[in-house]
């Protein structure tokens, strides 16, 4: 992208309504008004120094772990972690992946960002991962306002930036719908086929597997499992337990892994022996079973959301994807017809109804007085498939679910609610973002509420997280403090301060 040069936003004189237009012009180009003249905003009286914010790392990025977890990098792909500047040194090499970490949230240039941003994109050829400072994570205590950021006393400068905000200046900057894995961290897709695999995959349900595969008690017909072979190869078994289980079937040969072919050549073992080694054992095949539902239904899902407005829209499914189709459906005519049912389901009050009960009755989330259901936001995949659906249609039209520590759902399925909080562990988490989305409008607002606070957090953890008995008391003494009530209603945190602050010098006059 080529910068046009600074007279092409020289003013002339504005005519009538013209002068507010321009100045957004100006300020979008990162440019202010110095007297008669204009001038880049880094060169307004501040000097920023870029490369303070650099700091030593002992273990891999947040980023760098979330790409390799989600299977966008492997051990044989070529990795970019660019620093800053405006992407320059990303033109001496085209990467599978690129990694801008902590890098736009530095530019105090807002035009010089999105040139960054855009040459990255431009050498990725898998994916490209963007982090940033999110907002609402980190204290503004010492922070001077500079342009739409802040300069610390470091003399660095660093922007903040909301969940939707970070989205939308991605999606308006490269045209592309960026995918949220985390707050202030997204990846463009190059590669749709990949995009495809990764979507699937997040919304698959963690499944409680047994610590590797099972060897067989006793030998069956047809194959002979003798101990030593399947001790040899007991590391090769698990691989290719561990691949049957993510897609719930039985693998074709093509499907096996190439490092797990080639280990299977050593001891001359073919896949179709390797197979049946795996599925021996009674166990083995009934957790496969268990695999098979869960990955039809995650299929389901991602089918459905497709078929949602605003969803990414595919020329073909990924090969891996319609094998997968072809074995729990029959035909990709078949998998449509439910997965277009299952959304429709979603606009039906009795079965958003219906649905939130179960959960709530397990334990997962509870009701709120206003009709409303609230849930720990790490605990979706585990709701039924209907509800997955809802607040993944609201996640659609919001840039992701991902960033939100607890999801409100109306009865009527109506509205969602994402909350992002400060911190979600403290025992009292104060509210940083909050975005509303209103289906039956495709509408989506967001504010950042000052200083509101979840109360009885116990309540819409889920029954079997850690730490939950010790939320639970917590929450009961402030009820019986008289500072919060059963339906977790309560004061904002100034107000709580100042409370919390009376109370303490009354007692000291009385003690």
């Amino acid at each position: 992208m080529v910068r046009p040069p600074l007279r092409e936003y020289l003013p002339r004189p504005p005519k009538a309504g013209q002068q507010a237009d321009r100045q957004e012009r100006v300020e979008a180009a990162g440019l202010v008004v110095q007297g008669a003249k204009l001038v880049r905003r880094n060169a307004a009286g501040v000097d920023v120094v870029r490369h303070r914010t650099a700091i030593i790392r002992r273990d891999l990025s947040q980023p760098v772990q979330i790409l390799i977890s989600h299977g966008i990098i492997f051990t044989n792909s070529t990795v970019l972690d660019d620093g800053c500047g405006q992407g320059d040194d990303v033109t001496a090499l085209t990467a599978d992946v690129i990694n801008l970490g902590l890098v736009l949230n530095v530019i105090e240039d807002r035009h010089e960002r999105a040139e960054t941003l855009a040459a990255a994109y431009g050498f990725a050829q898998r994916a490209l991962s963007i982090a940033v400072m999110p907002l609402g994570k980190y204290t503004f205590d010492g922070l001077r306002p500079y342009g739409d950021g802040y300069v610390t006393t470091r003399g660095t400068f660093q922007q903040y930036f909301g969940q939707q905000d970070l989205r939308n200046f991605i999606a308006d900057t490269l045209g592309e719908a960026p995918v949220a894995f985390a707050p202030g961290i997204f990846v463009v897709f190059r590669n749709k086929v990949l995009e495809q695999e990764v979507l699937l995959k997040h919304q698959s349900r963690d499944i409680i597997r047994p610590l590797g595969w099972q060897a067989p008690e006793r030998r069956r017909q047809g194959i002979a499992a003798r101990p030593a072979l399947i001790e040899r190869i007991r590391a090769e078994l698990d691989m290719l337990w561990t691949a049957m289980a993510d897609r719930g079937r039985i693998l074709n040969i093509e499907e096996f892994p190439d490092t797990l072919r080639e280990r299977l050549r050593i001891p001359n073992v073919s896949p179709a022996r390797a197979t049946d080694l795996c599925l021996s054992d009674a166990a083995n095949r009934e957790n496969l079973a268990i695999s098979a539902v869960t990955r039809r239904e995650a299929l389901l899902i991602h089918l459905a959301l497709t078929l949602f407005p605003g969803a990414p829209r595919y020329m073909a499914l990924a090969k891996s994807i319609q094998k997968d189709v072809r074995n729990f459906f029959g035909s990709h005519a078949a998998a449509i017809q439910e997965a277009n049912a299952l959304l429709f389901s979603v606009g039906k009050t009795e079965i958003v109804q219906e649905a939130i009960a179960a959960p709530v009755a397990a334990g997962l989330g509870a009701m709120r007085d206003s009709g409303t259901y609230r849930l720990y936001a790490p605990a979706l995949n585990r709701l039924p498939a209907v509800l997955r659906v809802l607040v993944g249609c609201a996640g659609v039209l919001r840039g992701g679910t991902e960033g939100a520590d607890f999801i409100d759902i109306k009865l009527d399925g109506r509205r969602v609610t994402f909350i992002a909080c400060v911190d979600a562990t403290a025992r009292l988490p104060i509210y940083s973002e909050r975005t509303r989305v209103v289906l039956g409008r495709l509408k989506v607002s967001m504010d950042q509420p000052e200083g509101m606070i979840i109360y009885q957090k116990g309540r819409f953890l889920p029954a079997d997280a850690p730490g939950v008995a010790e939320q639970l008391a917590f929450d009961r003494k402030l009820v019986g403090a008289g500072i919060a009530d059963e339906e977790g209603k309560g004061p904002r945190l100034a107000d709580l301060q100042e409370l919390l602050r009376q109370r303490r010098m009354r007692s000291r006059q009385t003690g």
